[in-house]
């Protein structure tokens, strides 16, 4: 009889486990999708065509952009994006990201995953930069914006306080190598510390669309 017991105890502990251990796996497996982060650039070109479609319209999204990686936005007949600063008052620095080969005609928006460029010698006071792993959409109406990058401001350590004269950088501890001469290594271009979590602001305004990290409290996102 106890022998019999055991057995039926045994069975059914098999029976279970069976069942439990693919159980927790695919839990497992579903929870890891539903925590997984949203592709950044797919994530904002679905609101900017959503947003397009509705003058007067705007929304808010929260962007993960990755180390080294960054948001490039090129607005009709702009071929770079051009970041000025003041080191000490005094030294004008300025980066410079070449629009990617990929951009064909109008407003251009890239997810660029991986950068290539240089500082300039002696001092770093300038940098060239050129986005080698991108993908990139073209637009039939304006897409455009401002930047600001101001160090202690909204989680951002940086050298410089730095300003987009043309085109939107959003990007993350992009580096550019040191050049030339006894200079080894790398150092970052526009911030050393900046936080993955970034919340943008996307407007249609006149029919043009507009995408900004800080909005002015008056302008918006308009340049």
């Amino acid at each position: 009889m106890k022998k019999a017991q055991m057995l039926r105890f045994l069975f059914w502990t098999i029976v279970g486990l069976a069942i439990f251990i693919p159980a927790c796996a695919l839990g497992s497996k579903l929870l890891a999708y539903s925590t997984q982060k949203d592709d950044p650039y797919k994530t904002l070109l679905s609101n900017i065509e959503k947003i397009a479609a509705v003058s007067g319209s705007a929304t808010s999204e929260t962007l993960y952009i990755d180390k080294g990686t960054a948001i490039l936005i090129f607005p009709d007949g702009v071929k770079e994006i051009r970041l000025e600063g003041k080191e000490a008052l005094v030294i004008k620095v300025t980066v410079t990201i070449e629009k990617p080969v990929n951009c064909k005609g109008g407003a251009c928006v890239c997810g660029c995953t991986k950068f290539d460029g240089s500082w300039s010698t002696p001092i770093e006071t300038s940098a060239n930069m050129e986005c080698v792993e991108s993908e990139c959409s073209n637009f039939l109406y304006q897409v455009s914006g401002m930047c600001k990058i101001e160090n202690g401001e909204y989680g951002v350590e940086s050298d410089t306080n730095f300003e987009c004269k043309s085109g939107v950088y959003i990007g993350r501890e992009v580096k550019a190598k040191l050049g030339g001469g006894f200079l080894t290594g790398s150092k970052k271009i526009v911030d050393t510390k900046s936080p993955e979590r970034r919340s943008v602001r996307i407007e249609n305004i006149g029919d043009s669309v507009y995408i900004c990290e800080n909005p002015d409290p008056s302008k918006g996102c308009m340049p």
